[in-house]
C-alpha cells in the first residue's frame, strides 16, 4: 500500500460478520458490506474524506485501501457525506470488495 497522506478524520473498528457472502460471475468474486452491520464513527476532525484503509487488529499492517465517495458516487466505499465537520457522525452506506481470477 502507499504511504498515508492527509489527516485521519475517523476510525471505525469492524467486528463480527462485517462482510456478506460472496457471489461469483465469470472469474470475479464480489463481497458486500453485511446489511446487518453498522459502520459509523464520529469525525475527530473536519475535512474531505479522500480514501480508506483496512488494517489488521494491531493497526500495523494495511490489508486494503481504496476510494471513498458520497452515496451514489461509485467509490469502493460510499458514505453519507464526503465532507465532514468535527464530531459529525460518518456512516458507511456500502462497501464492495471484488477479486479477479476467482476460478483460475
Amino acid at each position: 500500500s502507499d504511504a498515508s497522506t492527509g489527516t485521519l478524520l475517523a476510525s471505525i473498528t469492524l467486528t463480527g460478520d462485517f462482510m456478506s457472502g460472496a457471489s461469483a460471475a465469470g472469474n470475479v468474486v464480489t463481497k458486500a458490506k453485511n446489511p446487518a452491520s453498522t459502520w459509523s464513527a464520529q469525525a475527530t476532525t473536519g475535512g474531505i474524506i479522500g480514501y480508506y484503509r483496512i488494517y489488521d487488529s494491531g493497526q500495523t499492517t494495511c490489508h486494503e485501501q481504496g476510494t471513498v465517495t458520497a452515496t451514489g458516487g461509485g467509490g469502493d466505499i460510499t458514505i453519507d457525506y464526503a465532507t465532514v465537520a468535527l464530531n459529525r457522525t460518518i456512516t458507511i452506506t456500502s462497501k464492495t470488495m471484488t477479486a479477479g481470477n476467482a476460478g483460475v
